[in-house]
């Protein structure tokens, strides 16, 4: 029974519903008059309808925000971008113990729609870059990290992400949110696009951009073979307003991807599958 009912009305219920007594057989049992029986079915039942139009509400709810989301655009992270210096063939993402920290402390995530070329840069901070390109390249720290400490609880909570999703653009910050399942009821998360990403793929959810965002970002939007010329030209574009500390050695943008890694000491290996 839920446990939202009285215990006399749950008792009623449980002997007239699951029983199958008669209200004369239940009223004997309980040693209440059929009237009181009748009264405690009925008001059982508007109860438990309440509450089932609650949950129905609430799931209405979620299925018209996520009709809304058949018209978003879901994207794939197709890379993480850093700068590192130009030339240097031997700088390491992730470097090994004794190994010179060489690159910048910027990290930009690449989104792109999974149904075009179109690619939405984010700027986002080295260690949840970091994170984001860990997760794509399969390797992971052997302690927890907050994401996958994060994954676990959701897991023994019995919480699904079901998506995530970057949804504006406001004074040059990008907001995001996702999409959380509790115990058949779904609720809407804010959540920094970094955040939402990294979680999102950890637990393999489906990520989305609103369409109304590309356009908004369209003078942002890179196209794959021009991706370090479009992020620099954004990077010198927005210079004078973010007021970028200044680089020791001339740098150049690059993928993750395209530099030697290191295990951070040994502090790397496989990740879990």
């Amino acid at each position: 029974m839920p446990p939202t009912l009285p215990s006399e009305q749950q008792q009623a219920v449980r002997m007239h519903y699951v029983d199958g007594l008669t209200l004369w057989e239940i009223g004997r049992f309980i040693d209440a008059p059929v009237g009181a029986v009748k009264v405690r079915l009925h008001r059982a039942r508007a109860r438990l309808r309440k509450e089932l139009e609650k949950e129905f509400a609430d799931t209405h709810e979620f299925i018209s925000r996520a009709d809304k989301g058949v018209s978003m655009i879901e994207v794939i992270v197709h890379d993480v971008m850093l700068r590192a210096p130009k030339g240097d063939e031997e700088a390491e993402w992730l470097p090994s113990r004794g190994k010179k920290y060489k690159l910048g402390f910027t990290r930009v995530m690449l989104l792109k729609e999974q149904s075009g070329d179109r690619i939405l840069p984010i700027w986002v901070g080295a260690v949840e870059g970091d994170a984001i390109a860990m997760l794509l390249a399969g390797v992971s720290a052997p302690r927890p990290s907050t994401f996958e400490l994060t994954a676990r609880l959701l897991d023994v909570a019995k919480m699904t992400v079901e998506k995530a999703a970057v949804i504006s653009l406001r004074d040059n910050t990008y907001y995001a949110t996702m999409w959380v399942k509790v115990r058949g009821r779904f609720h809407e998360v804010d959540a920094r696009p970094s955040d939402a990403v990294t979680l999102a793929l950890r637990v393999k959810a489906p990520i989305f951009v609103k369409p109304e965002l590309m356009e908004q970002a369209g003078q942002l939007l890179l196209a794959p073979d021009n991706i370090p010329e479009g992020l620099e030209a954004i990077r010198l574009r927005y210079a004078d307003q973010t007021q970028p500390p200044p680089e020791e050695t001339e740098m150049e943008w690059r993928s993750f991807r395209s530099l030697p890694r290191g295990d951070m000491g040994g502090w790397i290996k496989p990740a879990e599958k």
